[in-house]
């Protein structure tokens, strides 16, 4: 006698069991749109414990220090006083012999004793400083793994 091949057709339904349709898998980067650059992972690269930036507001400016870099825009610390969220920027700094000059949009702030801590969103970043800055994630993700 011949044995009949198992076919789903044969394969009693479970009363009961659903599959979730709208699962969504964790985002790794919460709700970030981009992988962060802290200044300890570009010191790695640059050997620079510190990176200036000067940021210019329509009255005002200053030198700030980088805290961290995306592609979608920077995290400073700066002791302007005149800023406020979606107030537009400018805001200028070298990446090793690379300069990254931008226009921006204050997205969030917070006072931290004598310093302002600001997250600036880049307004029309060049598709050039995009490609260098995923190159620069991509870099210290590779140098993280010791090829």
């Amino acid at each position: 006698m011949e044995e009949e091949k198992p076919s789903w057709e044969n394969i009693p339904s479970l009363d009961g069991l659903e599959i979730d349709w709208s699962y969504e898998p964790e985002n790794p980067m919460g709700n970030r749109a981009y992988p962060r650059l802290t200044m300890q992972d570009l010191s790695l690269i640059f050997r620079k414990k510190n990176i200036a930036v000067k940021l210019v507001t329509e009255s005002n400016q200053c030198i700030a220090s980088l805290i961290d870099v995306s592609q979608g825009g920077v995290c400073l610390k700066a002791k302007i006083l005149d800023l406020s969220e979606s107030q537009l920027v400018k805001i200028g700094f070298f990446l090793g012999k690379q300069k990254l000059i931008s226009k921006g949009r204050v997205k969030y702030l917070r006072k931290e004793k004598d310093w302002n801590i600001c997250g600036i969103e880049f307004v029309g970043l060049s598709d050039f400083y995009d490609e260098y800055l995923a190159g620069l994630y991509t870099s210290i993700k590779l140098k993280d793994r010791n090829f």
